[in-house]
């Protein structure tokens, strides 16, 4: 799935070692793609920026089904992401 500007989702509290994955459009500077083993922040507008400490990039790798754009056009008007997407799997380092 996908979130969207503007809308509040629930937060979890990540612990030690915990990993997730996120797509560039969640780097603060999509053009500048991490590399595996570098380390990240996230800002106050929630995106991924370099030269943290928190967390550390396990892997950078395309998605390789397409992805619904948006839960809510399932029933009406699905709509799918025609290319890969890179996603960008970090773990919890501090």
């Amino acid at each position: 799935f996908m979130l969207e500007a503007d809308e509040t989702y629930t937060a979890y509290e990540l612990q030690l070692h915990d990993r997730i994955e996120y797509s560039v459009d969640m780097l603060a500077n999509p053009l500048a793609i991490p590399g595996v083993g570098d380390l990240l922040n996230i800002d106050a507008d929630g995106k991924l920026v370099a030269g943290g400490a928190a967390l550390r990039v396990v892997s950078v790798r395309k998605q390789r089904l397409p992805m619904m754009l948006s839960a809510a056009q399932i029933a009406a008007d699905p709509q799918f992401m025609p290319d890969a997407v890179v996603m960008i799997k970090v773990e919890v380092v501090a």
